[in-house]
């Protein structure tokens, strides 16, 4: 049995229609309202499925598609990577990040990582955790 799962995409709630599904350890999502979520295109090309953004074309195999109530849905990790698109599930929920995982620093709506530091006057540590949701600036400096 397949779950629906909500989609977050670079920390946002977006709603595919259908929505993204996961059967175990596959997460499948709606080819042409993901297509169009990343900028591309999934077309037939030399009678076989293919994600396509300007001169990238993915090539899908059969097993990586399937129509599912007349609606053709693809592998996510078929796709993903090369569209430079890292992904998870968690919770019911699919997040999508757009980006490479090279790149250093964070965008506007980016969460950081939870990390814990001690407080300079108590030495309590004090977790990043405690300020999500709140507008927070961390001045950080190092003296090398």
């Amino acid at each position: 049995r397949m779950q629906v799962l909500a989609l977050e995409w670079d920390n946002y709630s977006l709603a595919l229609q259908p929505a993204a599904r996961q059967d175990g350890e596959v997460v499948w999502v709606p080819a042409d309202a993901f297509a169009r979520a990343v900028a591309a295109e999934c077309k037939e090309v030399d009678g076989q499925w293919a994600m396509c953004r300007g001169d990238l074309c993915i090539l899908l195999a059969a097993s990586e598609v399937q129509v599912l109530h007349e609606v053709r849905f693809v592998r996510i990790d078929a796709c993903a990577a090369p569209l430079d698109l890292r992904w998870s599930v968690e919770g019911g929920v699919l997040s999508v990040l757009q980006g490479r995982q090279d790149e250093s620093g964070l965008g506007i709506g980016q969460v950081p990582p939870v990390f814990e530091l001690p407080d300079l006057f108590s030495g309590a540590l004090v977790s990043s955790a405690s300020f999500r949701g709140r507008k927070t600036f961390f001045y950080m400096w190092a003296s090398w």
